[in-house]
């Protein structure tokens, strides 16, 4: 639904803040709300909060959602101040009533003027004295009554007021309760959102198709690879070999071969299964890690490609050491007496000389200096076999 429809739905202009936004939502809330205007407020109440959710996630800053408790420490400070104003305005009512009882009394036992006798009789004194009482007390009940009225009328103000007080009260906290109902089920659609993208993206690392699992490594592009990420890729490598494209994109997640050495392993278990590209591939990824560089590139001394095999060799440096036996006797049962072996055989007899040659292969070294087609071969194993550096 569009935006703009959400904000008429709560009476506003179309980008309104985020602040108008939530005012207008408590406004249509303490109007709407079934608690307050009972069921048939229903529908309407659906639709405004249906708006303020929406909006919600597009206009309120993150900070403006941590502001629960604040919120309602200022409306329990506005409703201490009402108590206040209450107490004083009873106050104000008391005084004013006890005021009014004290001249009541000043009325009836205050003194008198004095009533001249010369020129009336006793029965007449006792008349005007007796008529001039009773005016006096309707006076005072009159105003004892007027006193009443007005004490009823203040007492229904305050009732009134109290009233009034007690539903605003009652509407705040519905309020309260709606908008931590809204931020719970916006919670946990957020958290059903995420895990079920997360399950969507292990499908796609999953896949068999190198297009979908291209696709997922370019999120993943930039950032570091989540665990639970990581172990999917890696149960993927180990089951089978990863397309050009893919193994491509996967070396470029994994930049340092020394902090990743689980990596490092899968792709050495498949040396001898890529073509000679991907293998050399592999190879100038391990070839700047010093650590995973000795320990995964024997594994390629294997692979059926000569070149493949030579760029090994050429990459092996004093400091790994001599190679292993093992490799040396693969590497001379390849030998075919044919200018093609000078591809491997020049890095391996440089690799040789740079180290002790075991006893064993001097011999083999020693046919090579003087039997070998190539001439750069002969040449490499005749300096080895004249500098004797036999281990």
């Amino acid at each position: 639904m569009d935006l703009e429809v959400h904000f008429k739905t709560l009476g506003l202009k179309s980008g309104a803040s985020w602040d108008e936004v939530k005012g207008a939502f408590r406004r249509l809330a303490r109007t709407y709300h079934p608690d307050i205007a009972g069921p048939e407020g229903a529908p309407r109440f659906a639709e405004i909060t249906r708006a303020y959710m929406c909006l919600k996630e597009v206009v309120a800053p993150g900070a403006q959602r941590a502001s629960g408790p604040a919120s309602r420490d200022s409306r329990g400070a506005a409703r201490q101040g009402a108590s206040s104003r209450h107490s004083n305005s009873m106050g104000d009512t008391v005084v004013t009533v006890t005021a009014k009882i004290g001249s009541l009394f000043r009325n009836l036992f205050g003194k008198k003027e004095p009533v001249a006798r010369s020129n009336v009789s006793s029965s007449g004194t006792r008349g005007t004295a007796s008529e001039a009482f009773r005016g006096r007390a309707s006076d005072v009940f009159g105003n004892a009554a007027q006193t009443d009225r007005k004490a009823r009328s203040a007492g229904r103000g305050r009732s009134k007021e109290a009233s009034s007080a007690n539903q605003s009260y009652v509407i705040e906290d519905i309020l309260d309760r709606t908008e931590k109902t809204l931020e719970s089920l916006l919670k946990m659609r957020d958290e059903a959102r995420r895990r079920n993208e997360n399950e969507d993206f292990l499908f796609r690392l999953g896949s068999r198709h190198p297009a979908v699992v291209l696709l997922a490594l370019e999120k993943l592009k930039g950032k570091p690879v989540p665990q639970e990420y990581h172990k999917c890729l890696m149960e993927q490598l180990s089951k089978r070999i990863a397309p050009t494209e893919v193994l491509m994109a996967l070396l470029a997640l994994y930049p340092i071969a020394d902090e990743h050495e689980d990596v490092a392993w899968v792709l050495a278990g498949h040396a001898t299964g890529y073509d000679s590209k991907d293998a050399i591939l592999v190879l100038r990824w391990l070839r700047r890690q010093p650590k995973m560089r000795r320990l995964c590139a024997a594994a390629f001394l294997s692979h059926p490609s000569s070149a493949v095999v030579s760029y090994v060799l050429n990459m092996w440096l004093i400091a790994d050491g001599p190679l292993d036996s093992k490799d040396i006797l693969n590497l001379f049962s390849r030998i075919q007496e044919c200018a093609e072996d000078e591809i491997f055989l020049v890095p391996l007899l440089r690799v040789l000389k740079r180290n002790k040659l075991p006893a064993w292969a001097f011999l083999p070294v020693e046919k090579l200096a003087w039997n070998h087609p190539s001439a750069n071969v002969r040449t490499w194993a005749l300096a080895i076999v004249r500098d004797r550096n036999i281990g």
